[in-house]
């Protein structure tokens, strides 16, 4: 009898315990369950050595990543925490149609004053904003069932494992000449860069360099792209982009940069996106340049570990079931801000360096049946889950923003910035996806190209920079693909 409580008492308590490390860690539910390192029984295994990219153990450019045949540990299984059901967007109908107003002068509307009197000014703006025009579809957007959950494919062919960097030109001091930035691009083998806004300082400086363009769209701007005319959308298009860069050279209008956490640019945020998108279609270029709207992704993620387990937070679906549905039928991908360091510094007890930076040898865990080595998989992986969740498992996943800081805090180091690095370059010239997409390879844009001093936050924060200021690698890393 005494035996049978004290094992109910354990339970008990175990149980308890569990719910309440949850509970703390609900940002990072991703990380609370995998191991500390391949092998080893102890709390506070050490980090494996950090040396130079020469020596590194990753997989070499060359070769594909082989770390779903590599024998494993025992898996983790996730059976007993079953992932959530999916969440139906049938209570939310898509908005119907209707004409763009003709209007130049779009009279002001309040600003919300909470996140839920934003959402609900979001809905009310989706039934009143103009529709985009789409060619037909070969077939219907499939609606949120069990099995969408299961249904992760990438949209397009045209997605491959590219790389670009960020660049705020604008926020940092002392930085070379735009015309020197260009060919400090061209001489790395840098394909793509993300513009943060169209600067007029910059942009030019780009015209018929061959480099892609990924070009911000500020938050400030959402306001007036959301109930501007057609005629002012194509204006404002016009003569602060394409007026200074060719059209064959923009990939991306990033619609934004964290949207969903500023409660004000909310409801502007998928009407601006669909605007500007029926702006593209009369300039005939809708089918090249796509339209995303970049998110950090622990910003919009409720649960995220397993990855096959992820969900969007339930208070942003209002906003994200539209968001998804635009980006599915114009065939354009999510973008999500990764930051693999403040995960790892935020959680050191639980998460493996050699997780983060794409040094484990073989998979630390397995989620029905896929083998995961690294955060940056798992991350995305988690991302196209939550969304298949909502029946949109067809819109692929770009990483419009990570890397590792080179100084601030004691982890970072320009050997584990070059570690991380390598590790992205390794997997794009791999050509592999992720374990959920293999054949849908993962766009990526380094942050930053520079560092930036006069950033606020935190100290690290400022030096995300590839490059010094006087052109010189920050890190040791080559960026060039051989595939590409």
């Amino acid at each position: 009898m005494i035996m049978a409580n004290s094992n109910s008492l354990y339970l008990f308590l175990f149980f308890t315990l569990a719910i309440v490390d949850a509970q703390l860690y609900t940002p990072y539910t991703f990380f609370n369950s995998y191991p500390l390192g391949s092998t080893s029984s102890s709390s506070s295994p050490p980090s494996p050595p950090l040396t130079s990219l020469s020596s590194s153990p990753s997989p070499s450019p060359s070769s594909s990543i082989s770390s779903d045949t590599s024998p494993s540990p025992s898996p983790i299984s996730s059976d007993s925490s079953p992932s959530p059901s999916p969440i139906s967007s049938d209570s939310s109908p898509s908005p119907s149609p209707s004409s763009m107003s003709s209007s130049s002068s779009p009279s002001p509307s309040p600003s919300p004053s909470s996140y839920g009197e934003a959402v609900e000014m979001s809905i009310g703006a989706l039934d009143t904003f103009s529709s985009i025009s789409l060619p037909p579809s070969s077939s219907p957007s499939p609606s949120p069932s069990p099995a969408s959950s299961a249904t992760l494919s990438c949209n397009s062919a045209s997605f491959k494992a590219k790389i670009g960097v960020c660049l705020n030109y604008t926020a940092v001091d002392n930085l070379p000449s735009p015309s020197i930035i260009v060919q400090l691009l061209k001489t790395h083998n840098i394909p793509r860069v993300r513009l943060f806004s169209p600067d007029s300082t910059i942009l030019p400086a780009f015209k018929g360099s061959g480099i892609d363009l990924m070009i911000g769209i500020p938050n400030e701007k959402l306001a007036f792209l959301s109930s501007a005319s057609l005629d002012a959308v194509v204006n404002w298009l016009s003569s602060n982009i394409f007026a200074s860069v060719d059209q064959n050279q923009v990939t991306y209008l990033a619609v934004g940069d964290n949207v969903l956490q500023k409660v004000s640019d909310v409801p502007n945020l998928v009407p601006a996106m669909r605007n500007l998108h029926m702006a593209l279609q009369s300039l005939d270029v809708d089918d090249q340049i796509l339209i995303t709207a970049p998110q950090a992704i622990s910003s919009i993620l409720r649960v995220t570990f397993p990855p096959s387990a992820a969900v969007f937070d339930a208070d942003l679906l209002p906003v994200v079931e539209p968001l998804l549905r635009f980006l599915s039928d114009t065939g354009a991908p999510l973008a999500v801000n990764l930051q693999p360091f403040e995960t790892y510094v935020d959680n050191a007890l639980k998460v493996a360096l050699n997780y983060v930076l794409f040094e484990a040898n073989q998979p630390l865990f397995r989620d029905e049946g896929k083998a995961y080595t690294n955060l940056f998989d798992a991350s995305v992986d988690a991302a196209a889950a939550a969304m298949a969740k909502l029946g949109f498992g067809n819109v692929p996943v770009v990483v419009s923003e990570t890397g590792w800081p080179t100084s601030g805090n004691r982890e970072a180091t320009t050997e584990k910035a070059a570690a991380y690095a390598q590790g992205i370059m390794n997997k794009a010239a791999s050509g592999v996806g992720t374990p959920a997409r293999p054949d849908c390879a993962v766009e990526v844009f380094f942050s930053n190209m520079f560092d930036q001093s006069g950033r606020g936050g935190k100290e690290y924060e400022k030096h995300y920079g590839v490059f010094k200021v006087d052109g010189s690698l920050a890190f040791n890393i080559s960026f060039a693909i051989p595939s590409e």
